[in-house]
């Protein structure tokens, strides 16, 4: 056989071989995609529907009893509970160095107060002393009298002076930082301070809108996650804000009135944002759920309820928004909403992905 010849059956003998995979290939993938579906289908059989009704447009997913095992669907009723509305705030850790500086401050004019005094005291008993050798029989000049009259009075007057100075200082604290912290800065023994001062508890500052009431000396709830303070018996007690009134303007120029606050907590750098929550207005029906319940689409909350009265012949769960729903502790509470139906408290997102995955597949079809 000729080179030519060889080479053309090789070239034939490729393309055979070529053509032969492209077919197995074709007939083989319609009877794999039938049997993937299938496998699929027994292993989480849904479906979803559209509702008529006030919430026309949100889908029922229905389950099998089999696929809620599988993908661990389960629910539970939820708790009723009374709780009134919260408002969350912004609030911001501040630097203690201006507090440290003024108590210095205080502390010095004290002391330059006390000595002043004890000057003073001093050059009044000497005055009193000449004028008693004066008095008796001259044993003191004139002009020793009035060089000790004169020392008197000016000791008098630098005490006066200090005085002043220590009360203006007092005046300004007082002024600036509110009643409350001005007693700390004026104990002498700046105890009530050492916390703040060593970092191990945290002045807060929130801002308060102008169409917001000042609260009313309220504690406020402090939003820091695993921020818990020990009790007893290895239990812990969520942290809690304690009000310390108006803030200093000069601390926020612009920035509007705003709060003190003091968070017992340790480590918070100068700077820091966090949250501050607080209850507000009348109490409100509603349920605690578990914050494994929620899930967020759209931007705002929903949760998932079964409508199915026997759950072992497969489930229908639909899905419900939520409004006004607001954490309470390590649960959440959804005010207003009727326990009538079980709460889906675990695998609510498998629930929420089969429904968009229905809703993709509606749009395909499309």
């Amino acid at each position: 056989m000729s080179r030519t010849a060889l080479v053309k059956l090789l070239v034939a003998q490729t393309l055979l071989l070529v053509l032969v995979a492209w077919a197995g290939v074709f007939f083989a993938r319609d009877e794999f995609l039938l049997a993937t579906a299938a496998e699929n289908d027994e292993e989480t059989p849904t479906s979803a529907s559209p509702v008529a009704g006030p919430d026309a447009g949100v889908p029922t997913v229905t389950l099998s009893a089999a696929a809620q095992r599988a993908v661990g669907i389960e629910t539970a009723a939820a708790q009723p509970a009374r709780l009134a509305g919260e408002t969350t705030w912004s609030a911001t850790v501040l630097g203690v160095q201006t507090l440290v500086d003024l108590q210095g401050r205080l502390q010095a004019a004290r002391h330059e107060a006390d000595a002043a005094r004890l000057a003073a005291e001093a050059s009044a008993a000497e005055a009193k002393r000449v004028q008693g050798l004066y008095d008796d029989d001259r044993n003191a000049s004139q002009r020793e009298l009035e060089a000790a009259t004169a020392l008197a009075g000016l000791a008098a007057t630098r005490e006066s002076a200090a005085r002043a100075a220590l009360a203006a200082l007092e005046d300004h604290a007082r002024a600036g930082w509110g009643p409350t912290i001005a007693a700390w800065l004026q104990a002498p023994d700046g105890a009530a301070l050492k916390d703040l001062v060593a970092g191990r508890e945290a002045l807060l500052r929130v801002p308060m809108p102008l169409e917001e009431p000042l609260l009313a000396g309220s504690p406020l709830q402090l939003s820091i996650p695993g921020a818990v303070r020990p009790t007893t018996a290895g239990a812990t007690t969520a942290l809690r804000a304690q009000p310390l009134g108006p803030a200093p303007a000069a601390d926020a120029p612009g920035a509007g009135r705003s709060l003190l606050y003091r968070a017992p907590i340790a480590g918070l750098a100068a700077g820091r944002r966090l949250d501050l929550t607080g209850s507000e207005g009348p109490t409100r029906p509603g349920v605690l759920v578990p914050a494994s319940a929620l899930v967020w689409h759209l931007g705002q909350p929903w949760v998932y309820v079964s409508e199915s009265e026997a759950p072992e012949a497969g489930s229908s769960f639909q899905r419900r928004a939520v409004p006004g729903a607001h954490r309470h502790g390590s649960a959440w509470f959804l005010p207003n909403f009727e326990a009538d139906d079980p709460v889906v408290v675990r695998g609510a997102q498998v629930l929420l992905s089969q429904e968009l995955k229905y809703q993709i597949r509606n749009e395909n079809d499309d």
